[in-house]
């Protein structure tokens, strides 16, 4: 080998040393490629003065340097693969020895010390990532600067360390000569892309999770006087549809998924509902979480199942949620309500609340009262739909509550002796609020009206003319005939459902129940009135329902909403049950058909959406348990006291509404006034008349002509009463 040739001094540029271009080319042992950026460079020469190459230790260095490199890079690797691993864990760093490492072949110890320490830094520092990668960043850029020194063979390379940094923030910016400074340049490039995906990916994830912060409910609600839900489940969209209407803000507290929450309320609700309900996650059970919904300044608490009935017949987690809260509830003078399942857990809930200072207390049971109303709606064709529109809250016929001195001539007079129909306009009265807080609906009472006391009424005061409500058909409640009922299904509350059934029938009627043998066991052999028959087997099978038609001459069919396909974790399973119990409603016709009687056919859905299918249907009466639950938590929303009034009209006890012949008040006339026809059946029969119904419509709380002009009234026609049966 030859010697070193050093011209002009070790790194300096040629134009420093005074070295023009011209003359260069005669200096043996140096070599510009390119002129503008030329520095005098040591270079290895063979003798004859050809050949340039590194000398045996540089390349040494080289392969080091490289070895190196591959090492950090190894260890970062693995240290990213054990923090990804471990993201979802408790303890980062258990995760990470438990992740196989990519070891190093000469320093094992070291590679596993590293990453532990690496994964704790990243698990505690919440800049940790970010200046990890800029450490790894720089020791690379370092590396590179290094690598740059050593292969660069033709001057090219003027700021090793900075050259390297441009290498990896701009990839291929440079356009070198020679192979080893490109190999260099494309190993730092591949460094950057790395670098800025990580980065990339870094920004993302934080943007990410400080957008989903908002709706995970780290941020208190600035709300007050507005209504908390405790809790989520199927029916609770459709009964704050009702309070959001009114105006109302609303607070949720749930451990369901936000965005579930969310997409469920701008579906059942409307998008437009921003600003009026707000969402957040937490332990119902916690006060911390509850304080996020300003639970203390609401006006109105709801407890609710986090399941729905289908789904949970019971109510434990209400009767934990009613617990809980009555320990940190020592400031609360609102109103609360809770909706249960079962009737021991109604009891108990009941207790518990009232040991809480708030001003009211009212617990919901819709599984309850839904079953002694589909006594009521078996027996009454159109009922269903009467019942419905007084649920509704945006109705002219909905049930309120209204302050005695906003009437003409009440204070101060019995109740008995005012006009219930003309006191208040566009509103009839059906009941008071007594001393004791309890709500009483008569027609008859000798109760002295002051200026405190609060009214019952059907109406919304306005006095436009009442839309009909339109039905397959009204009929009358049976009172002499016996009836032959044939029940479809089981329901968790079947005897209540029968017992309900049979205070209602006329005497020596005949009920039918079509189930399957483990759901009859638990049913009643023997009713008071009527005679029971139990029929085993699937009420979807023809040949069950052929033997069941067989079994008597049915006049009156219910089917009540199919459990079989139902599967609480399918968010279609309603849908599958109804297309089960429509399989056997289309069976059920047929049999009518063939047999050619005429029945009546009440039909319950799980799905709301059968509405469209089921409207093309001639049956009696479509329920929708869902549906009824939400409107009774909503109703009770909406006042308390309602509560009261529709656990009397849902049930046997007490008043209820009920369908009468318009001869009953009439006597031999044929026309007469509403107006009229309403006194005689307040004064002569002790019954609330509310409306009328002809054909296959109905009038609720009519006003103007409708109330008082004289009409000719048929056979046919139906009064809409508050009767006690």
């Amino acid at each position: 080998m030859g010697e070193v040739c050093f011209v002009g001094g070790f790194g300096l540029s040629l134009r420093q040393v005074g070295v023009s271009r011209n003359d260069f080319g005669s200096r043996r042992g140096v070599r510009v490629v390119k002129w503008a950026r030329a520095r005098v460079e040591p270079m290895r020469m063979s003798v004859s003065g050809s050949q340039p190459g590194l000398p045996g230790h540089d390349r040494m260095k080289f392969f080091v340097s490289a070895a190196i490199s591959v090492a950090v890079f190894a260890t970062v690797r693995s240290a990213m693969i054990y923090q990804v691993l471990g993201r979802s864990s408790m303890n980062r760093s258990l995760a990470m020895v438990a992740a196989p490492a990519v070891p190093l072949a000469f320093l094992p110890n070291i590679n596993h010390l590293l990453s532990f320490w690496f994964g704790e830094f990243i698990m505690w520092s919440p800049v940790a990532k970010v200046l990890s990668l800029l450490v790894v960043c720089a020791a690379f850029a370092k590396i590179g600067g290094y690598l740059f020194s050593l292969a660069d063979q033709e001057g090219e390379v003027d700021s090793p360390f900075w050259r390297a940094i441009r290498a990896i923030v701009n990839p291929f910016e440079d356009d070198f000569a020679t192979v080893p400074t490109r190999v260099v340049s494309c190993f730092l490039a591949s460094i950057g892309m790395v670098f800025f995906g990580i980065l990339v990916g870094m920004v993302t994830q934080t943007v990410e999770d400080a957008v989903n912060s908002f709706p995970n409910m780290r941020i208190p609600a600035i709300v007050s006087n507005h209504v908390v839900v405790n809790g989520w489940n199927s029916s609770a969209p459709l009964a704050l549809s009702k309070v959001v209407a009114d105006g109302s803000k609303v607070a949720v507290i749930t451990n369901h998924s936000p965005d579930e929450v969310i997409a469920e309320v701008r579906d059942k609700l409307g998008s437009d509902r921003g600003g009026k309900v707000y969402v957040r996650l937490g332990n119902p059970l916690v006060k911390f979480d509850l304080e996020r919904v300003r639970a203390m300044d609401a006006k109105t608490i709801v407890f609710l199942s986090d399941s729905s009935y289908r789904e949970n017949p019971d109510s434990k987690d209400v009767v934990s949620k009613t617990l809980a809260f009555r320990g940190s509830s020592n400031d609360f003078k609102g109103n609360l309500v809770a909706v249960v399942n079962d009737q021991r857990d109604e009891a108990l809930v009941e207790s518990i609340l009232n040991g809480t200072q708030a001003k009211s207390v009212q617990i919901v049971n819709a599984n309850k009262l839904l079953g002694r109303y589909l006594a009521q709606v078996v027996i009454q064709r159109g009922l269903n739909s009467v019942v419905r529109e007084m649920m509704t809250s945006e109705s002219a016929t909905k049930l309120d509550f209204v302050a005695a001195k906003s009437g003409k001539g009440l204070v101060g007079e019995l109740y008995s002796n005012i006009d219930r129909y003309n006191s208040l306009s566009g509103r009839t009265i059906l009941g008071y609020v007594d001393s004791d807080g309890q709500v009483r609906i008569s027609a008859k009472d000798d109760f002295k009206i002051t200026s405190a006391t609060k009214l019952l009424v059907i109406g919304d005061g306005s006095t436009r003319r009442a839309e009909g409500i339109s039905a397959s058909g009204f009929s009358l409640r049976p009172t002499e005939t016996p009836e032959n009922v044939l029940i479809c299904g089981w329901r968790r509350n079947m005897t209540d459902m029968l017992t309900e059934l049979d205070e209602t029938l006329p005497p020596k009627s005949r009920i039918v129940v079509l189930g399957l043998d483990k759901q009859l066991t638990s049913l009643p052999k023997k009713l008071s009135k009527s005679s029971i028959t139990q029929i085993q087997g699937k009420w979807v099978v023809p040949e069950n329902l052929e033997k069941a038609f067989n079994s008597a001459s049915i006049n009156k069919v219910v089917v009540l909403a199919s459990q079989q396909g139902a599967d609480a974790e399918d968010e279609d399973s309603d849908l599958r049950a109804d297309a089960n119990s429509l399989a056997g409603l289309a069976h059920i016709e047929s049999l009518v058909q063939a047999n050619g009687a005429e029945v009546d056919i009440s039909a319950e859905f799980w799905d709301e959406r059968m509405h469209d299918v089921a409207d093309h249907f001639n049956y009696a009466n479509v329920i929708y348990p869902y549906e009824v639950g939400s409107r009774l938590v909503a109703e009770t929303l909406r006042e308390p006291l309602l509560n009261q009034v529709w656990n009397e009209l849902l049930s046997q006890y007490g008043r209820e509404v009920t369908m009468r012949p318009v001869t009953k008040y009439l006597g031999d006339e044929k026309t007469g006034a509403y107006e009229s026809i309403a006194k005689t059946a307040s004064e002569d029969h002790n019954e609330i008349v509310i409306g009328y119904a002809n054909g296959k419509s109905a009038v609720l709380n009519p006003s103007g002509t409708d109330k008082t002009a004289n009409r000719t009234w048929s056979e046919d026609d139906i009064i809409v009463t508050l009767s006690e049966n």
